[in-house]
């Protein structure tokens, strides 16, 4: 991608930006199918944090494996992380959430999967421990830039409760997993994060209860945030953000529940998302919300933000 971004101001007024906080997923949003943050990208939120804008990662990965991409980003606001149940600074600054399992939780959500023949995925914000099922090839391969360790029992080798229990295996295993899981634990939320993944948390954890509880201890208003995500899990910041913006290689049905569609993550997506909402003004967001039209985006030059 092309290593500038315009983030211009309309004339020479400087408006009131109707914005304060966006919150920009990881996977399939600001990174590419290759797993990497491209340039473009990197230059659009150095350049919407200097014009003030809060940039703040909210994604289902845990912390330690969200650390290499922030510091790349070079970003000193908090992070949510683990679906909502870590939120935190990079450096310095107070842990804001952490909200584990309880151990009998944890304990029943892998007697289900290991029932159903599925794998199981445990993260807490220092660790994260993979048990492979029988027969199953599943996240054996694949770029990432953290080590996943592979273990015979996920039950004696964790350290303490985890903030998130993935199970994946075949979607009907998933759909049948999901529906015990509402039987006999009903509090515990859950969201698929990939159609041989669904992950599991401590009641009220969401990415959407992270986003409104960051943006509550940073004095800023729900209504003056933006998220934008790729997937089934995002769609509770759709629901709480003040504007919800979906990358273009979304599931149809997520890119209906959001305000505006980003092109591609391959295309610049996150960074024509990062224009939007630096460019949007109060006086806009009002006029659209009165008068029920639909805001126009500005205008996007997609050669200038191709390739790395």
């Amino acid at each position: 991608m092309a290593d500038n971004i315009e983030l211009e101001h309309e004339g020479s007024a400087v408006r009131e930006r109707a914005f304060d906080l966006v919150a920009l997923d990881l996977d399939g949003t600001m990174l590419d199918t290759s797993g990497e943050l491209s340039e473009g990208l990197l230059h659009a939120v150095r350049a919407a944090s200097e014009q003030g804008l809060v940039v703040s990662v909210v994604t289902g990965r845990g912390k330690s494996a969200l650390l290499p991409y922030l510091s790349e980003l070079g970003l000193t606001t908090p992070y949510v992380a683990s679906g909502g149940g870590y939120i935190a600074y990079l450096i310095g600054g107070p842990v804001m959430r952490c909200m584990e399992f309880a151990w009998e939780e944890v304990v029943a959500l892998a007697k289900m999967g290991r029932a159903m023949g599925a794998s199981l995925f445990f993260e807490s914000a220092e660790w994260m421990l993979f048990e492979r099922a029988p027969g199953s090839t599943d996240w054996s391969g694949g770029e990432r830039r953290f080590t996943m360790p592979v273990v015979d029992d996920v039950l004696r080798s964790a350290p303490s409760a985890p903030l998130k229990v993935s199970i994946v295996g075949d979607p009907e295993v998933l759909a049948e997993v999901e529906r015990r899981v509402r039987e006999q634990l009903p509090t515990l939320t859950s969201a698929y994060t990939a159609a041989r993944c669904i992950d599991f948390y401590p009641a009220g954890v969401s990415k959407g209860s992270g986003l409104a509880l960051l943006a509550d201890q940073l004095g800023l208003e729900l209504r003056r945030t933006a998220a934008v995500g790729d997937y089934y899990n995002d769609l509770s910041m759709f629901e709480v953000a003040g504007l919800a913006v979906a990358m273009g290689n979304a599931p149809p049905d997520v890119q209906a529940a959001a305000d505006l569609v980003a092109p591609c993550n391959d295309e610049g997506g996150a960074a024509w998302a990062l224009k939007q909402v630096l460019q949007m003004s109060t006086a806009e967001l009002v006029t659209e919300a009165t008068s029920g039209t639909v805001w126009t985006p500005v205008a996007w030059q997609e050669k200038a933000y191709q390739g790395h």
